[in-house]
């Protein structure tokens, strides 16, 4: 299985120690040839790496940015969610305080007359009301 760079280089049986020392020279030029092709499958499978760890980080940034904007919509939407809410109550509370009535503090002042008139028999309401005691 010899390429055309190392033809004539390797001996038939393919074993490298039945080369004698008279071919040392051929020898380094093979070793030359095989060294040259283990550094280029060497790069090209260092490249190869490279391009699927870059492909890999692509990938996971790609993914943790996904994770960031679907969190931050969520983020934003419970928010908006959580504004809409105390709007609806601070305006049930501003309904509620607007539909009660605001009782006068003259209301409250004449309460201990209206009382002490009874009490009395002074009522002008006399027979009109009953009061009990």
């Amino acid at each position: 299985m010899a390429s055309s760079s190392t033809e004539g280089l390797l001996p038939a049986d393919g074993n490298l120690t039945s080369y004698d020392q008279r071919e040392d020279g051929n020898m380094m030029e093979m070793v030359e040839v095989v060294v040259d092709r283990a550094k280029n499958e060497l790069n090209e499978t260092g490249r190869n790496i490279l391009a699927d760890v870059s492909q890999s980080v692509d990938d996971s940034l790609e993914q943790v940015n996904q994770a960031k904007d679907d969190t931050l919509a969520q983020v934003n939407r419970v928010r908006d969610d959580t504004l809409m809410q105390v709007n609806r109550a601070a305006q049930a509370v501003q309904a509620v305080q607007a539909a009660q009535p605001v009782q006068p503090v003259q209301a409250q002042a004449a309460q201990p007359a209206i009382c002490a008139c009874v009490q009395n028999n002074t009522c002008p309401c006399k027979g009109t009301f009953s009061f009990s005691r």
